[in-house]
C-alpha cells in the first residue's frame, strides 16, 4: 500500500510546473465535488494541516495542470490519488504551481494542481 501511495505522488509531480508553492500541508480531505458547475475543475473540502489554504476550499482547474501538449492526464492522475486519499483517510500536502500566487489565499486556494499522500 506504501508504495502505491509513493507511486501517485510521484506520478502526480512529474507534470507539475517548476516554482509555486505547498499551499496546504498535512490536511484530511472532508469532501470531493468532482465538478464545479460548467466549469472543468474539481474541488476538495479540507480540514486541519498548516498552510495559506488548509481547511479551506481548493479547487484544482484543468487548465492549470495541462502539460505542452495539452493532455489532461495530470489532471486525471491528481484526481485519482485524491480519491485514494479521501478513501484511505490519509493526509494531503497540496501543491499551486503557479508563479506569485502563494501570498493571498484567494488566488492561492483557487489554482492547485499537484498532491503528496503521507500517512
Amino acid at each position: 500500500m506504501k508504495k502505491l501511495f509513493m507511486l501517485i505522488a510521484i506520478f502526480t509531480a512529474m507534470d507539475s510546473v517548476a516554482g509555486g508553492a505547498y499551499i496546504a500541508n498535512g490536511t484530511t480531505i472532508t469532501a470531493i465535488f468532482p465538478r464545479n458547475g460548467t466549469q472543468d475543475m474539481f474541488i476538495i473540502e479540507t480540514s486541519g494541516g498548516t498552510g495559506i489554504c488548509a481547511g479551506k476550499r481548493i479547487y484544482f482547474p484543468l487548465s492549470v495542470s495541462l502539460v505542452e501538449n495539452g493532455s489532461s492526464a495530470a489532471h486525471n492522475r491528481t484526481y485519482s490519488a485524491l480519491l485514494t486519499a479521501f478513501a484511505s483517510g490519509n493526509k494531503v500536502t497540496i501543491h499551486n504551481p503557479i508563479d506569485g500566487d502563494s501570498d493571498q489565499s484567494n488566488i492561492a486556494c483557487g489554482k492547485a494542481a499537484d498532491i503528496i499522500i503521507t500517512k
